[in-house]
């Protein structure tokens, strides 16, 4: 799916005509047009709108999938800090996070019926 696909779909998900968005965000309705039908791209400040209005996660509007992953910047010091450690080092901080996740105490709460990443 294109950007502008992608865009199409985000809007007519919010029940907004292309008319309704552009003027919203500040653009021409041939301009939005543009952009649903990939002839041209937004800036960066009228993309930054677009996903304010539309309520659109900008990394899914972008196309990117689920293996773009971003951290945190503690996790992202976690990653950091196990990659420094030894082979030992690193075994053992595995043993701990299995032993933490057996228990229930440290165990994020998830809605009733939801599917456990370990299923």
């Amino acid at each position: 799916m294109t950007f502008g696909e992608r865009l199409k779909k985000a809007r007519k998900s919010k029940g907004l005509t292309q008319k309704e968005l552009a003027e919203i965000v500040g653009i021409a309705k041939t301009t939005l047009g543009n952009y649903e039908i990939n002839f041209r791209e937004p800036n960066l400040l009228i993309f930054g709108k677009l996903v304010e209005v539309l309520d659109a996660d900008a990394n899914e509007l972008l196309g990117r999938k689920k293996s773009d992953t971003y951290y945190s910047k503690d996790e992202s010091g976690l990653i950091s800090l196990y990659r420094e450690m030894n082979q030992e080092g690193q075994e053992k901080i595995i043993d701990y996070i299995d032993d933490l996740k057996t228990s229930q105490k440290y165990k994020k709460d998830t809605p009733t019926g939801a599917l456990s990443k370990e299923a």
